[in-house]
């Protein structure tokens, strides 16, 4: 069994940890994180901490206005 890691007010890329709401179905913790710009998501832990997730989609929006 993996040890649970509390991610509350840790901030990786652009996102804090706000509190853990759930599980997958799989059994991975899913947490609300709060982003710079405001919006909150939820998302997996383990995907926010590796830097798969990085922001609530805001980095990409951004990064598709750009190149119009």
């Amino acid at each position: 069994m993996s040890k649970r890691i509390d991610y509350t007010n840790k901030k990786f890329n652009r996102l804090t940890g706000v509190k853990p709401v759930g599980k997958t179905p799989a059994g991975k913790m899913v947490w609300l994180f709060k982003c710079n710009c405001g919006n909150e998501i939820q998302a997996v832990g383990a995907k926010v901490k590796s830097g798969h997730t990085k922001s609530c989609g805001c980095i990409k929006r951004n990064t598709q206005l750009l190149s119009l």
